[in-house]
Formats: structure tokens, sequence, C-alpha cells
């Protein structure tokens, strides 16, 4: 909705081909792939149009068929809300040729558009939901925050909806997110090259052409940057002693999602948008990980669960109560 103003309908008959979700997975595994070799032995594979070069080549087909498929539509009816990318974009001169017509830069946006919103999402909500559902404390913290907007939204019992602007100044709500983001960030490695000869502020040196990996996700769980506890999950280490303010954390430290003029793009709908889920799925149910849920990362450039989230979710009968 937000990228091309499409509604997925993923609950309906009407959902969005499983082959469009398929493909962007294929994009993020073969970029993980391309971190792993060295470039000669990917670029060989892609010319010889073998392994997985071969299945992003077919993945970048149905996404560009996909992309200009919403392009069309949107042009032959001009409809659509204003708050949707695609909207945004379409009217832009920059975007169009000389005739006036989308052009590729139209539709390489609206796919990055559409894999920058996704993946962070779709990869840190699953641990946001397991972290909080595995943490009592965390769990007791969130609702205990939400209980005063849900006491105004009261509809006899139902269900509380939480948008982003109820819950986007909520200080637990945030560090609960960034804590889950610090153990399991979406970017989980960084992938520099050096321009220049130059030094690291840790005395390294490097040389041009030399690569650099930054394990983000080691980052998060080094006694030298978190504590002793860096390895628990613990929201309050996000906030002030005084409860009134989240922590300044620089963000070379605190790097899920890049930093710099590298920064996702998506970052800040995607807190806004999970900080919103996250707080519905917690006021209104009860969220228990299986026990033969056994949950481990995906091979890919993006931390997703590889055969993702298994829990019971039951209707909290006490949400009213617990106000």
């Amino acid at each position: 909705m937000v990228a091309s103003g499409t509604d997925p309908c993923t609950l309906s008959a009407d959902m969005v081909p499983m082959h469009v979700t398929a493909a962007m997975d294929t994009v993020m595994e073969a970029a993980f792939y391309r971190h792993s070799v060295p470039v000669t032995f990917w670029k060989l594979m892609r010319w010889m149009n073998i392994g997985r070069e071969r299945k992003l080549s077919g993945a970048e087909v149905v996404l560009r068929r996909f992309a200009t498929d919403k392009i069309n539509t949107r042009m032959a009816s001009r409809s659509g809300t204003s708050s949707d990318i695609l909207s945004h974009y379409i009217n832009d001169p920059e975007y169009l040729d000389q005739d006036g017509e989308p052009g590729d830069l139209l539709r390489n946006t609206l796919i990055n558009k559409m894999v920058a919103l996704r993946d962070p999402i779709a990869s840190a909500l699953p641990w946001l939901i397991y972290n909080i559902a595995t943490n009592p404390h965390a769990l007791v913290g969130m609702r205990k925050e939400l209980a005063p907007i849900a006491a105004r939204k009261s509809n006899g019992g139902g269900t509380v909806i939480f948008g982003p602007e109820e819950t986007g100044h909520l200080l637990y709500q945030r560090a609960a997110l960034f804590e889950s983001l610090r153990l399991y960030p979406p970017g989980l490695i960084e992938h520099k090259t050096a321009l220049v000869d130059d030094v690291l502020p840790s005395g390294h040196k490097v040389h041009q052409g030399d690569n650099i990996f930054i394990s983000v996700y080691s980052m998060g769980r080094m006694e030298s940057l978190w504590g002793q506890d860096c390895r628990d999950f613990r929201p309050d280490r996000w906030i002030t002693e005084d409860g009134s303010k989240l922590r300044h954390v620089p963000s070379y430290k605190f790097m899920p999602f890049n930093t710099g003029p590298r920064a996702c793009i998506g970052k800040n709908i995607a807190v806004a948008q999970i900080t919103a889920i996250a707080a519905t799925i917690v006021w209104n149910f009860d969220v228990e990980v299986l026990e033969k849920c056994r949950v481990k990362p995906k091979l890919s450039v993006v931390l997703q669960m590889k055969n993702g989230l298994m829990v019971k979710v039951k209707k909290r009968a006490s949400a009213n109560a617990s106000r």
C-alpha cells in the first residue's frame, strides 16, 4: 500500500501472486551470495547464466513486469491516494521520458521502494514478537504503556487497533523495537569498499579497493559496546534513568539500518508501522512460541527466520480488566 497504493489482500483470493514475493526473496538471497564469493566468480556465473545468477535474472524479470503493470494501470487511471510512493513520483518529470511516459528510473525506483519497505518489516516484526513472547517483563512494560491509550479507545471490549500516530511517541514501544533490532538487525552485515587509502579509527590501515565487512549482528552482542548483559533482551537499556526519553546511541554503534548516506530509505516508515502492529498484537493477544519451533536465521542479506515464527495466539479475555 505504501509503495504502489495497491492492497496486497494477503488473506483473500486476490492476493499478490506468490511469485512476486518469491522473486523478492531471490533478490535478497542472491545479494547475500554475491557478498560471499569473489566478484569475478558471480560475474562469470551471470555471464554463463547459471546457478543463483540465473535465478536472479528470472526474479528481475518478474519484478520488472509487476512494477510495469502497476505503473501502466496508474498512468491509465491517474487514480490512487497522494500518500503512496508511486503517486508521488508518477507526475515528476524527472521520472518520465520526453513523451511523458514512465521510464526505467520510475520502474526501478518503485522496485527499490518495495524491497526497502517490505524486508525491514518482514524481518524485524517476527523477531520483535519472538522477543516479547519469550520475555514476560517486556510484555508487561509494553501493555502498561498502552493502557491509557487503550482506555480512550475502548469499544465495548472489542479489538483495539493502534495507529502509528498513537505509538510513535511511546518510549517503551520504541525501546523494545530498538532492543530487538540490536540483537536481530535486518541488515546483519555491511560490505564497504575503500575508495582511497585511509586509516580506520582503530588504527588499522586500509588501501584503495580493500573490502571491509562489518558484522552488525556481532556488534549487537559485543560486551565492549553493550555491557555484560549484551545477549539479554532488555528494552530498559534504551531509556534514560529518569524515564523521560530514549538514550542517544550513536549510529556507528547501533546500525541495523546502516548509517550516513547509505541509511535504509524505509527506516522511518518501517519503525512507525512495526511499533503500531506490535502494540496491537501485544494488547489484544497472548502469544506463545511453540516448543517445536526452532528459530534460526535464513541465508539472506536480510535477517529473516528460516521457517517463520510458529506461535499460538489467544485473544486476551482480560484486556479491559488489565487497564
